[in-house]
Order: structure tokens, then sequence, then C-alpha cells
């Protein structure tokens, strides 16, 4: 036997004598003598790719004529030393070696090969511990030549299921297993169709081609799940198909566009103005701040959410959100807000726990969807005043008089001198006092201050006490 490491090294000596022509010829038989040795080949035709059915040892091979007028195909197979071609038609019992096999160092070739039967190589004395067979099938008696294609909505699910509806059931294609069990394989049909896919990042959808293995079932129907967009189908081929084909046997198959009617909707919920309880860590708040559209699970009131929505347009049509008290959808539940449109904001004001969702209609109104439900919790109040506070001697650190606030929806701050001179006001509870009147510092000292405040949970503040300059550096 010459291994390929030495005829590549016989072959480089052998090309520097053969002309252009002639090493073109040479190289052309060296890709034979590779490719019959990964697989077997066919000639004249083509053959498809091999398909073993789930938990057998038979590869089918769809075997397609060059033409239409039955040729009989020369038929070639990889082969070990000391093996020879095996052929059975209904078990492995009965199987007899190939009389018209011609053999060389690695492989097989079968002149007028009979199809619709089964091949495997073995050595004579191990023929039941074969463990590659190859079931080769004439691919035109079982072609889809002829079928044509219609889509409609399933009865029994208008919404959601499309029912494909082929003029006639597929040839079953059928093989017989080493044992002698005759089963019939899936067929593996594909169809092609347009459809639209939500795109999360972008809070949008995305119009893509698909390519989809159907159910294999009995008769002419398959059932598929409703595309979101207007589309035609295209049945355009089975696993068996091969490529450059498709013309010959009528494909692709397709059927008149079907207007969608399944709808999809995805709500996104960006807060706009949420009060932080001011013990909030930095990292916590620098986590929020690097995706603003990421609603958080709890909310500090009065906390302005804004809601957008999106759905596969043109077919979906109608929209509704909805804001309830409680952390369910049911119908029971009590609405804080409804609001026909894509695009609304809702502001917090009261303590609770509340669930956002959206629903969106087809064109016709008769088939609809909702959107995954968002509960958030608005956070009970909280007011705590500090009364000491640096607002000159450590610049960068303790340089207001702030309070510690969480889910305030009114709120009001006064700062007094000794005298009861109001010195400055705030109403916003983010807001505070740097220490200085009319733009000058004061001095060190005490001083005083008046905080009404409302929580969201109804609590109402009366808040009165004295607020400590420490360490000034300035004099009035």
């Amino acid at each position: 036997m010459i291994y390929p490491r030495y005829t590549m090294i016989i072959a480089s000596k052998w090309l520097q004598f053969i002309p252009s022509i002639g090493i073109s010829i040479f190289i052309l038989a060296m890709s034979v003598t590779v490719l019959s040795a990964q697989g077997v080949l066919a000639s004249p035709g083509l053959l498809s790719k091999p398909y073993t059915p789930p938990g057998q040892q038979v590869q089918l091979i769809a075997y397609h004529s060059s033409e239409h007028s039955g040729e009989t195909p020369t038929l070639t197979f990889p082969i070990l030393s000391g093996e020879q071609l095996y052929s059975y038609t209904s078990s492995i019992h009965e199987a007899k070696p190939v009389a018209t096999a011609q053999y060389s160092s690695t492989m097989v070739t079968v002149p007028q090969a009979a199809l619709d039967c089964c091949y495997f190589t073995a050595r004579p004395d191990r023929i039941m511990m074969t463990r590659e067979y190859y079931w080769i099938f004439d691919y035109d008696l079982v072609s889809l030549r002829g079928l044509s294609l219609t889509a409609d909505y399933d009865a029994r699910d208008l919404c959601d299921q499309v029912v494909l509806n082929l003029s006639r059931e597929p040839s079953p294609i059928y093989y017989i297993t080493p044992q002698g069990v005759k089963m019939q394989a899936d067929r593996g049909l594909t169809v092609r169709y347009q459809d639209l896919v939500y795109d999360e990042q972008r809070h949008a959808f995305t119009s893509v081609q698909k390519d989809e293995l159907l159910p294999e079932t009995a008769g002419r129907e398959r059932l598929l799940l409703a595309p979101l967009s207007d589309t035609s189908f295209a049945i355009i081929g089975d696993r068996f198909t091969a490529d450059g084909l498709s013309q010959r046997y009528g494909l692709p198959i397709e059927s008149p566009v079907l207007m969608a009617h399944r709808v999809e909707v995805h709500a996104r919920y960006r807060p706009l103005n949420s009060q932080r309880d001011s013990k909030t860590s930095d990292a916590a708040n620098a986590a929020d701040d690097k995706d603003i559209a990421q609603l958080p699970s709890t909310l500090s009131a009065p906390a302005t959410v804004e809601i957008d929505l999106v759905a596969n347009e043109p077919v979906a049509a109608f929209y509704q959100i909805l804001i309830t008290e409680g952390t369910t959808t049911s119908d029971g539940a009590h609405v804080v807000m409804q609001f026909n449109g894509r695009n609304a904001q809702y502001t917090f004001s009261k303590t609770g726990s509340y669930t956002m969702y959206a629903k969106t209609s087809d064109r016709s109104a008769s088939c609809a969807a909702s959107s995954q439900p968002v509960v958030v919790s608005v956070q009970s109040s909280r007011l705590d005043i500090p009364n000491v506070f640096t607002p000159f001697s450590s610049p960068g650190v303790n340089d207001l008089f702030q309070v510690v606030h969480r889910s305030l929806v009114s709120f009001d701050a006064q700062i007094f001198d000794a005298w009861g001179g109001l010195i400055y006001r705030w109403s916003d509870p983010d807001g505070g006092w740097d220490g200085t009147s009319h733009g000058r510092p004061l001095p060190s000292g005490a001083y005083y201050y008046i905080i009404t405040a409302e929580g969201a949970d109804g609590i109402h503040y009366n808040e009165r006490g004295h607020i400590n300059i420490l360490d000034s550096d300035h004099t009035q």
C-alpha cells in the first residue's frame, strides 16, 4: 500500500516532467482519490448529504440523476484493506457480496449499481460487526415535484398557529434496518418565510428570514407558529435535496401571502426623577446611572416613570398601558392608570406595590397580547435631620446641611438666626443650606430650622431643632 505522504513525494517528482495539461489531469485524479476516501461518490448525478435517523446506524443518501433519463449510477465507497462490499434489501442476514464490485486499495466501485438497497463494507468474518451502512435511494421516485402549497390560520387557534396545506401528502421515504425492520424517514421539509424578532437592546423589531424544519406528521397539513409579519411561505426542499437541483423538482413551492394576526408587545420603563434614599451607596447610584433604562424594583416617591411600547407594526395597531395596585394583573385589581397609546408618564406618589404592563391588538382587533408585567414597590417615607456640618473648614466634606429622606411628596425647610430672622429656605428635599446668607459665609454657632414634610404613606412631619456650623474660618 502507498501511504499518502509517500504518494505526494512521488507525485512532486513526477510533476516537474508533466506538461501543464497533464498537471491538471493529475491533480484532478488526486482530488477524486481524496474525496472517495471521505465518503460515497456517484457518477453521473449527485448524492445528497448523508442523514442518520435518531437511534439508527443506517445513513440515508438520496441519488439525484443528472437528467430524467433513468440512468444507472456508478457508486464508489471508501474501503479498508481486507474488506468486501456487501448489500441487502431485507436484512443483514441475507446480505451478499456485490458481484460487480471493482476494488482498489482505498475504494470500491460498483458500475450500474442498484438503488433502494443498503450497502456496507466489512471483513467476511466480521459482517455482523459493521458500523457503517448506506441506504441509497432514487430521489426522483419520491421528489416533491408537482406539489402546491396554501397557508391559513388554524381554526382551533386563529391568532397563534398557521396551517400549511400541501396539495398531496409527500411520498414517504422508506429504508430497512440491518435487523430487517421497515422504517419511514423524516423528510425534514424546510419552509422559508419572513418574520419579525424583538431586539431587547435596541427596543425594536427586526425583519428576519427564517428557515425551519416542519414537524413530520401524517397527511398534508403542517402546523407552524404564526409569524409576526405578513408573508408567503415557501417549501425550499427537504434534507435529501441536493444543491443546485431545486428547479428540477419545481422548488421552491410558494404559497400566497398570508396577512398576519399574531401580535407581540414589549414595554420599556425608565425612571425620570425618582428620589434616592440619601443613604444609598455611591456604587449603587453609579450602577443606576450606567443603565438608566433599568427600572429599580423599589422607588422613592414622588417617582415619575416613562413608559415606551413597541410592537410588531403594522400588524399591531392598538395600544394600552395599565398600572394596577398590587402584584397581579387580575381583573379585580384596582387600576390607577389606563392610557391608550404607545408612550406615557406616570408619577407614583403613594406607598404600596404596583404592577405595570401593556396590551396590544391587531388590525382587526381580534387578536391581542400583553407584555411581561413589571412590579415596583414605592417605599414608606423617612426623614432624618443632622445637627452639625462644616461648610468652610473641610471643602468637599459635609459642606451642606441636608436631610436624609425617602418618599416625601412635599417638603419645606427654613433656617433662622438666633433673633428669628429667616436666613434660607428650600423646597426640594435633595437641596440644602451651604452656611451662607446672601452669598456671605456665616460664623460658627447654632442656627435654627423648621422642616415640614408629608410622606407617600400619609405621615406628616413637623420638625424643629438647631444646626451647628463648626470650625468656621470666617467671621460675618
